[in-house]
């Protein structure tokens, strides 16, 4: 009977245990998505603008999905969001010799009739509103046609050069 009472002792002492850990665990969850979050409180404001390729007509009605948040605005008849806010994550090269001085978002643009775009590296700014960025939608005409069309934005010709500036003998 003793063997079984303290063979119960132990076993509440290790559920306890488990249990604290599994608590100290979610704070430490909870602490990491605090610093996460203010960490990217940051937001860079843009508009898209999407045009036909070709006639350079602008296109109503064509989603824009900012990949990294998942949500998603319709152009207007003038082929324009209205004004898009997305989080700056901070990123720099794999060297961190350099910090960039933008964040960076992936935009994916469709509508039905259009090859699919989307465009990788596209930079926001925390301290202006781009305006600039345009999408062209090819026109699927036939089968072959439907093929998605891959951007990949440069960074900051500046920011490029005082890269090359650091790193070359």
């Amino acid at each position: 009977m003793k063997l079984i009472k303290k063979a119960s002792i132990i076993i509440v002492c290790f559920i306890v245990i488990i249990e604290s850990l599994v608590s100290l665990n979610k704070l430490f969850l909870y602490f990491a998505l605090i610093k996460q979050s203010s960490a990217t409180s940051k937001v860079g404001t843009f508009v898209v603008t999407v045009l036909e390729a070709g006639s350079l007509n602008p296109i109503d009605n064509a989603t824009v999905c900012i990949v990294e948040t998942k949500k998603y605005y319709q152009t207007n008849n003038h082929g324009s969001t209205n004004k898009l806010s997305a989080p700056i994550l901070n990123s720099s090269p794999l060297n961190n010799s350099l910090v960039q001085h933008w964040g960076e978002i992936t935009l994916l643009v469709y509508k039905p009739g259009y090859a699919d775009t989307i465009v990788f590296n596209t930079a926001i700014f925390v301290d202006k509103i781009r305006i600039g960025i345009v999408v062209f939608l090819n026109p699927i005409i036939n089968n072959e046609d439907n093929k998605p069309t891959i951007i990949s934005e440069t960074p900051d010709e500046v920011w490029v050069k005082e890269l090359i500036k650091l790193n070359k003998k």
